[in-house]
């Protein structure tokens, strides 16, 4: 159990580091360093403020690089898929209406 309690300890500090702001990260570093609650803090290698908040500040920049890449490749493969399926399309002539719209206009246009 007590590892359980680590994890889940970490995982809010990661939250606090990534979604709040930095004064909230060090008043939750000084609140875990006491001694009754018996919690350690992740944030506890950071010596001062402006530490914690450069630090903060590289990791939400990284996140956001990683997030961007994302969703920069997502769409250039979207975009490959696409011209492959019409490449391939047109290549063995399928004789399909899911990609013709004047075939499927005509079917409902004639029914």
């Amino acid at each position: 159990m007590n590892f359980f309690k680590k994890i889940f300890s970490v995982i809010r500090d990661m939250y606090f580091l990534i979604f709040r702001y930095s004064s909230e990260c060090q008043l939750r570093a000084q609140k875990k360093k006491n001694i009754f609650t018996g919690e350690e803090s992740g944030f506890g290698k950071f010596d001062s403020y402006a530490d914690l908040k450069n630090y903060q500040k590289r990791i939400k920049f990284f996140l956001a690089g990683i997030f961007s890449f994302g969703v920069i490749f997502s769409v250039i493969f979207i975009f490959s898929v696409i011209f492959l399926i019409q490449y391939l399309y047109e290549m063995f002539h399928i004789d399909s209406n899911i990609f013709d719209w004047n075939k499927i206009k005509d079917l409902i246009n004639n029914n």
